[in-house]
């Protein structure tokens, strides 16, 4: 993500999970697993803030729980770009 304003990949986005029916969770960390950002019921908002903060520059990693059932969970990375 680029949260630099211009309206382009300012916020993390994933696909569908705003019309999802059923819980969610998003979980973010940063390369120390440092959680960093925790949502239920994602809505595609967060823009790569802690505490009212912008976050450096670098690699963080996410877990998506899709559900209540904690085997259905997501993992992956992305670049947050300053």
């Amino acid at each position: 993500i680029t949260p630099n304003g211009d309206g382009l990949n300012d916020g993390l986005k994933i696909p569908c999970v705003d019309e999802l029916d059923f819980n969610s969770e998003l979980k973010i960390f940063n390369r120390w697993g440092d959680e960093v950002y925790a949502s239920t019921a994602y809505k595609n908002d967060w823009t790569g803030t802690y505490n009212g903060k912008q976050l450096p520059a670098g690699t963080y990693f996410y877990l998506l729980r899709l559900g209540d059932d904690q085997n259905k969970c997501l993992q992956g990375y992305f670049q947050l770009i300053r």
